[in-house]
């Protein structure tokens, strides 16, 4: 079978060789006959004709010669070969809860709702076929962004994130084109914000929406202004148009324009949004978050809060987050105590889901959205009551300051030391953890001092997390 596959396409590619110079040969023919009175022996019409038009076998002179049309035959068979054999499966990269790493090829999911995987394996070379769905953390297409057209963020209440071009609001809703359809509609309640333009690093407008954005409050709408010195004026939008709107702020209905406005923040409903456990990120930069319905190798359904069943394909994903029941990160926790001094330098603040100095926590080229960005000397105490049986994250310096830092990092529990980095310089790459805490109450994440005292010492706790045991069946 394979032979004969190959046969055919060493006869179609050659047949196609043939066919790109009879038609290179005949273009050049083509052009002459702009300059033409008369058709060029016979073959030629007097007047140009498309390129389109003479590949279909006809010409203003009439019908193509035989062995033009047979050559075209044999391009359309390999163009329409191509165009209907089914898109290569994307291979991935992922990580489970435990931090467990592995590769395969998206296969879809299982009727059980398992992640199901052709080729698969573990990092240490154990085969791997299905995963449970609740044990994903994460999964990497191995894709690049690419922006389309369209300059304004849709964000929604279930943490949805859909780039493109706002259209326009009438009957309560939002009209909007995405990746996912030239114009949809999605109903005002729903959205928990639009934003224009694209942020840079450092913008003083983005720092302002993003805090307000975690403050969103009942009856208020509030509009924020772009800008070195942006403002936060509360008030009631009105209206949502592609290049701005109106805005009742101060008694008053005012327009604002896009060039000068950063984004709009709607009010909180007075009901939680779900929190949906899985979150698509597409190569456009949007972000889908829904349940999955059915998954095959090209094509992906999801359920989502606000748009009904989504058909995706897989050719857009760019990555996959799952919200497990069974996960905990550390930083949605409040430590219940914090200790911090230094040598050299005067004691750092701990930032959470940042690095120590406000950047994104990145370790060896990689970007983390949480954990804990701390400096030497620092411990937390964290509560955890032995509801967990292991923490997993990453540890290293940021690479803000490698090859410079030197720390130690501890696991404490209850006293007991569970887990000890010995030097972790900034020469060396960042290291995985995976650490049994079963039993423990109090929890305690320990940045020493390195041989380099406290210098350059900016460490990160990368998606450091904590894993529930798996419920039993019935168990609530």
């Amino acid at each position: 079978m394979l032979a004969d596959h190959m046969k055919r396409w060493g006869t179609v590619q050659r047949g196609r060789m043939a066919a790109t110079v009879l038609f290179a040969g005949t273009g050049l023919l083509q052009l002459l006959a702009l300059f033409a009175p008369a058709c060029v022996a016979g073959i030629m019409p007097s007047k140009a004709v498309p390129s389109k038009t003479l590949w279909r076998g006809t010409s203003a002179c009439g019908t193509l010669p035989p062995v033009l049309t047979v050559l075209n035959a044999l391009w359309q068979l390999d163009a329409e070969s191509v165009t209907e054999s089914p898109s290569e499966a994307p291979r991935v990269a992922g990580t489970r809860l435990d931090g467990d790493q592995f590769t395969g090829t998206w296969a879809g999911v299982t009727g059980d709702g398992d992640l199901a995987l052709a080729n698969g394996r573990f990092a240490d070379g154990r085969p791997l076929d299905v995963i449970d769905l609740e044990m994903l953390m994460r999964l990497e297409f191995g894709r690049s962004v690419s922006r389309p057209p369209g300059n304004h963020l849709l964000l929604l209440n279930d943490s949805s994130e859909l780039r493109g071009k706002l259209l326009g609001t009438g009957n309560d809703r939002v009209r909007y084109a995405s990746v996912l359809d030239d114009e949809m509609s999605v109903a005002l309640e729903q959205i928990a914000g639009v934003r224009w333009g694209r942020p840079i690093p450092a913008d003083p407008a983005y720092e302002l929406f993003q805090s307000w954005m975690k403050k969103r409050r009942p009856g208020k709408d509030m509009l924020i202004t772009s800008g070195v010195e942006p403002k936060a004026l509360p008030g009631r939008l009105i209206s949502l148009e592609t290049d701005g709107g109106e805005f009742e702020f101060g008694g008053q209905v005012r327009r604002f324009k896009s060039d000068k406005t950063f984004g709009v923040i709607m009010a909180k409903g007075l009901r939680e949004s779900e929190t949906p456990p899985i979150a698509f990120t597409l190569n456009d930069g949007s972000k889908i978050c829904g349940r999955i319905q059915s998954a095959t190798a090209d094509k992906c359904q999801v359920t989502t809060l606000w748009g009904g069943v989504t058909e995706l394909s897989t050719s857009r994903f760019l990555r996959l987050d799952v919200r497990s029941e069974r996960l905990q990160y550390l930083s949605a926790l409040d430590p219940v105590s914090i200790e911090s001094k230094g040598i050299v330098h005067d004691p750092w603040a701990v930032r959470k889901d940042k690095s120590v100095t406000g950047r994104p926590i990145t370790l060896d080229g990689a970007v983390y959205d949480r954990g804990f960005g701390v400096h030497s000397f620092t411990a937390m105490d964290f509560a955890i009551g032995g509801a967990y049986e292991t923490l997993s994250g990453t540890i290293g310096i940021d690479d803000a300051v490698r090859p410079r830092g030197s720390v130690v990092f501890r696991v404490i529990g209850d006293d007991e030391i569970l887990f000890d980095s010995g030097d972790v310089s900034g020469a060396a790459r960042s290291r995985s953890i995976k650490i049994d805490v079963r039993g423990v109450d109090m929890l305690r994440l320990v940045v020493d001092y390195g041989e380099g005292l406290d210098l350059s010492d900016h460490a990160d706790w990368a998606d450091v997390r904590l894993i529930r045991p798996k419920k039993e069946d019935g168990q609530t």
